[in-house]
């Protein structure tokens, strides 16, 4: 069963920076415990965002990449000390095997906070968070996020204006058919290249480029924001700052090493996962609510 994420709603900037600091703490190390500690948060919130399709999701993902990095890829990648077996005199090492899974969960988790992304940052948040910042991809991420399903509408209304006048070839070969794709394709080019001229005259008539222009959002960074991200700031940055200073520092190769972790380091990746609980633990208090009070009204 799929949810709506309440948290979702909040500011822009505010599920930014959750986003961003999940994707930057999964990325700053190949460090196994670190890695786990930013898989199951993003595991669970997707989970329990969209059912239990996303165990077929998720497994899909971990066969497939698993069975290229850690089978198909030391089969090639000799790197390593410590030899498993042997294939026509060449060496399938530990450390490769072991590098291929730790890649794996990297790349799964990376995927799940893509996914994410997806369900948290639509296309109206996209668009204020870059034209606050850059006007100009604003503007090109507005008209690709328009022409996008415009020529998926145009291109059936040329499909069936064909099929009106009998053009559509129903039994053809597959040069022909290839032939009529083509003949559609140009026109739907030609039909978007002169309404993409329209849509610059009608810019330039209205003064875009003139001077300083406003725009209208429905966004308010309001007080729980701010606490939202000074959550987010402190709880990542502390795992952050400990990837950069070296705190979960290792090498596959030749031989597997590793920094020892310490307190500290353990405490970054307890805080860099909190930081990812927290929009769960946010839906799942508001989920309660709203179900309680229409139980009692």
């Amino acid at each position: 069963m799929e949810r709506n994420s309440t948290f979702a709603a909040r500011h822009p900037v505010t599920v930014f920076i959750y986003w961003l600091s999940g994707v930057l703490f999964t990325m700053m190390t190949m460090r196994v415990e670190v890695l786990l500690g930013s898989f199951f948060p993003a595991a669970l919130y997707c989970l329990y965002l969209e059912g239990a399709k996303m165990f077929k999701w998720l497994a899909g993902w971990f066969l497939s990449v698993g069975i290229f990095l850690m089978v198909i890829l030391p089969l090639f990648n000799h790197r390593g000390a410590t030899p498993l077996f042997y294939i026509q005199g060449q060496a399938v090492t530990k450390e490769s095997v072991l590098m291929g899974a730790v890649v794996t969960l990297m790349l799964v988790s990376v995927l799940l906070w893509m996914r994410l992304g997806l369900y948290l940052l639509d296309s109206e948040k996209l668009l204020y968070l870059s034209g606050r910042i850059v006007p100009a991809l604003g503007l090109m991420l507005s008209q690709i996020f328009r022409m996008i399903p415009l020529m998926k509408k145009r291109y059936i209304q040329v499909h069936e204006g064909l099929m009106g006048l009998g053009m559509v070839p129903k039994e053809a070969s597959f040069w022909k058919r290839a032939r009529h794709f083509a003949r559609e394709l140009s026109v739907l080019i030609a039909w978007s290249l002169e309404g993409t001229v329209e849509t610059s005259i009608s810019m330039e008539s209205r003064g875009y480029g003139a001077g300083k222009r406003t725009s209208f959002h429905r966004f308010r960074f309001r007080l729980e924001d701010g606490w939202f991200v000074t959550a987010f700031l402190v709880l990542s940055g502390v795992g952050i700052g400990m990837a950069a200073a070296g705190g979960y520092e290792i090498y596959y190769y030749p031989e597997v090493q590793a920094v020892p972790l310490g307190g500290k380091a353990l405490a970054g990746i307890v805080c860099g996962g909190l930081a990812g609980m927290i929009p769960m633990g946010y839906d799942i208090y508001w989920n309660r609510k709203e179900r309680n009070y229409d139980t009692h009204h």
